[in-house]
């Protein structure tokens, strides 16, 4: 006699409107009791035969009518267990977008395929999304939202049964342009992958000993252990390659002893650790109590640690961390990717050793797999890293922490597009862990929402030892070419680093666009080089005499005649980073110097290879884009120049000056970290903006609320809420026609406290061939605006027609 029919709730994996909704398919007899939410199946569908589906619900409850029989097993154990599967629910209808996307989202990376080829989007490729569409052929730009949906990584059989006999030139053509990658890969279960990684034989404290053991000369051992001590676990070829050495350089080290060799798959035993755990001031021991009574007590508190940079908020979330391990809980902490560097990196280790888990973009997919694979089996208690570490699956969490909660890089720009922070909230709540909110320059909403009392406000005034904050001084550039003054260095500026260079000490300059010169133009015709595909002006690279744009990547060589009129008087405008380090070379000759931002970081390895200088003090200036701007602690940075601070100030974005007063605030924040004074020098032309004025005096309070006073008066966020439509095309006339379409859709429901803005062009009107129209509804109710929304969604997809794309954004953080 058979068993009791049990049934099984799927979702089909394919991110359409169509079928995200549970369908219900019967548990055979010989699987009953294997299948489990969590798990991928392989069920019929219709005319598609085999498809796979994601287990959602198992029930005994027998359906309406009669259905099919699940065809077998893909997985053995949940990839997601049941509380990742809760919130991936809350994630699809929080952010409107299909439940296997949501789920795609979670599915640790190399988990979504049992071995052999694996193909996944480059940080690169990501950017390309992130920018909206593109003027890549149609089957190239659906391979890469297809991928995203995936999570961002498909295995090739997957992808050949999607784009059948075009797909091996399409991903051809992506690989080539950088866009994807592909890597042989080899699911790692308990008996391992055979393979040898390198870890430093000695503490993660006791690097600085061992690089001064080594000889003067020997630069590239010291990459090596750098490395090693940044990331262990890779293999012979994988070190070298990220430290830009030879593989000898790396079995010169493990003759040593430096360097030691262990199984891949069994994390190293790591030696006893001596941490000194330094005292605390009496503001950081008041801030540490509160969080710590709340994860002893179990309260589910939520925090706001608002503290001046070189306050000490990382201690605090060192003790938290740690108090919650004394407790058998785990945590996870949150960084933005610009400021996940190895020096963040070391000192989560040398605190928590192998307990610790980092994830960054720089990480192989092997190396990631690896890291979820630890987290899975419980052998991680601690997780670091950027916005889509909030999806670790930790058991027993207790601690949620978001280091640099202002920073735009936590909103995802591919569906779904979520907001780590909202997501830790939620998480925070379905977990019961505290979670704590950290910054010296908190977005305005965040920090309206303390004053509501939805976080309990924790303040740090003061930096460590009573350290002042550096004064800042703004140079008037209006008056610097008044009078005569044509360099892109103040005078101000140029004796201030005259005097700290004299003196030994170190100095940052920063300016947040990279390149040579931001436009190019004929005098005398007035002809200006745009990019043919996007809305935007070509910015000059002198290191190769190219034009670029830096949204799609068009290059083109730079001309020596105007394109339109043949004249010679071609001329470069503005400045890049390439145009600073040009000039400080030319004033001060034989200054050491590095550049730090996308052009000279591509390489695996430069990030820690250019930091590593700055603490050796083999370079005295550091040149960079906003990469240098956080996450970065040098002792004898003692002055830190800001080029311009009107590169973000004229953004057409609501939050332009709240943008500005951090950007300047964190920038500034990097000098006189130590013992030796810093001094900050703005170059600016517009002196008088309250954004500029209160960076100045270090006051975000004030800032905020003359910010406040602006949003109430405008009535935008924190006093509403903004969902953003975007629908772009490659015919502008199509894309009017659908965005006038929706207009006429939202007009009939809109409430009388609710507001509709536009259909405009976006202030990025044109990228990668793609024209842009947006709109934006506005209301008091978050709830109200969404359900707008996916009503504009499920008529877009029933009517839509042609290439025009929609894009639905909840919450949106920029507006181009």
């Amino acid at each position: 006699m058979g068993k009791n029919p049990v049934y099984a709730e799927v979702y089909i994996d394919r991110p359409v409107k169509e079928l995200d909704r549970p369908l219900t398919y019967r548990i055979p007899d010989q699987l009953q009791g294997q299948v489990r939410p969590g798990m991928r199946v392989q069920v019929p569908l219709g005319r598609q035969g085999r498809v796979q589906a994601f287990v959602t619900a198992i029930t005994d409850q027998r359906p309406p009518v009669q259905v099919r029989d699940i065809i077998g097993l893909i997985d053995r154990e949940p990839i997601i267990d049941e509380e990742l599967l809760g919130l991936a629910r809350w994630l699809a209808d929080y952010y409107v977008c299909p439940l296997v996307t949501a789920i795609h989202t979670l599915v640790p990376p190399g988990k979504k395929n049992s071995g052999g080829t694996l193909v996944a989007l480059t940080p690169r490729g990501w950017a390309y999304l992130n920018q909206q569409d593109d003027e890549e052929e149609e089957a190239g730009l659906e391979m890469l939202e297809w991928l995203a949906a995936r999570g961002g990584e498909a295995d090739a059989p997957s992808l050949r049964a999607m784009f059948r006999s075009q797909g091996q030139q399409v991903l051809k053509k992506l690989q080539a342009a950088g866009l994807v990658q592909v890597e042989q890969f080899k699911m790692v279960g308990e008996k391992g992958t055979g393979k040898l990684g390198i870890y430093p034989a000695f503490p993660p404290e006791e690097l600085a000993v061992h690089l001064l053991s080594l000889s003067p000369r020997a630069s590239k051992s010291r990459q090596a252990l750098t490395v090693a001590c940044a990331v262990p676990g890779l293999t012979v070829k994988e070190l070298a390659a990220r430290a830009e050495v030879t593989e000898s350089v790396i079995r010169g080290l493990l003759d040593k002893g430096l360097l030691c060799q262990k199984a891949i798959s069994l994390q190293a035993e790591q030696p006893e650790r001596k941490v000194v755990w330094p005292r605390l001031t009496p503001a950081q021991q008041a801030a540490f109590q509160t969080i710590e009574e709340s994860i002893v007590k179990g309260r589910r508190k939520k925090f706001l640690l608002f503290g001046v940079t070189g306050s000490g908020k990382t201690e605090i979330y060192l003790r938290a961390i740690a108090s919650c391990l004394e407790r058998g809980q785990t945590a996870i902490c949150l960084v933005p990717e610009i400021s996940l560097t190895p020096q963040i990196s070391a000192r989560f280790k040398e605190r928590f050793g192998a307990d610790v888990a980092v994830f960054h973009s720089r990480l192989s997919l092997r190396e990631r797999h690896l890291e979820w694979q630890r987290i899975k089996e419980g052998k991680i208690k601690v997780v670091v890293g950027a916005r889509s570490a909030i999806f670790a699956p930790l058991q027993k969490l207790g601690l949620i922490i978001i280091d640099e909660e202002h920073e735009t890089s936590y909103k995802q720009d591919v569906t779904p597009r979520y907001h780590a922070r909202e997501v830790a909230q939620e998480r925070a709540r379905r977990t019961g862990a505290t979670l704590v909110l950290g910054s010296a320059t908190p977005a305005v909403e965040t920090f309206y929402r303390a004053q509501q009392g939805e976080f309990t406000l924790l303040t740090l005034a003061e930096r460590i030892d009573d350290r002042p904050l550096p004064p800042v001084t703004v140079v008037d550039m209006r008056q610097e070419l008044a009078e005569g003054n044509r360099s892109i260095f103040s005078r101000e500026l140029q004796e201030a680093l005259r005097h700290t260079l004299q003196r030994g000490e170190q100095a940052i300059l920063f300016l947040n666009r990279r390149g040579y010169s931001t436009f190019v133009s004929c005098r005398s015709c007035g002809y200006v080089l745009r990019c043919p595909a996007c809305d935007v002006t070509l910015t000059y690279h002198s290191s190769d005499q190219t034009v670029r744009c830096h949204y799609c990547e068009h290059r083109e060589p730079s001309p020596a005649l105007c394109p339109r009129c043949n004249s010679r008087y071609i001329r470069y405008f503005g400045a890049g980073t390439q145009r600073v380090a040009e000039e400080f070379a030319r004033e001060f000759p034989g200054v050491s110097w590095q550049r730090m931002d996308v052009d000279t970081t591509s390489r695996r390895g430069a990030h820690e290879t250019i930091i590593q200088n700055m603490l050796e003090e083999k370079i005295q200036v550091l040149i960079g884009t906003q990469m240098i701007a956080k996450g970065l602690d040098f002792p004898k940075v003692t002055l830190v120049g800001v080029i311009s601070a009107d590169t973000s100030l004229n953004v057409p974005d609501f939050r332009s000056g709240e943008r500005t007063f951090q950007l300047l605030t964190q920038v500034g924040g990097r000098a006189g970290r130590d013992v030796l004074p810093g001094r900050v020098i703005i170059q600016t032309y517009s002196p008088e903006h309250y954004s500029i004025l209160r960076a100045v005096e270090h006051d975000y309070p004030g800032f905020y609320r003359e910010e406040l006073e602006l949003r109430e008066m405008l009535g935008n966020p924190p006093f509403s809420y903004l969902v953003r439509l975007l629908l772009s095309g490659p015919r502008e006339e199509e894309v009017i026609r659908g965005s006038q379409l929706i207009c006429d859709w939202l007009q009939p429901g809109l409430q009388a406290d609710q507001s509709l803005l536009g259909p405009a062009p976006a202030p990025l009107s044109r990228l990668r061939g793609q024209y842009r129209w947006h709109l934006a509804i506005k209301g008091p109710e978050l709830e109200g605006l969404r359900s707008l929304g996916r009503e504009v969604l499920q008529k877009w997809s029933k009517q839509r027609s042609g290439e025009v794309r929609l894009v639905l954004d909840i919450e949106p953080v920029s507006l181009l």
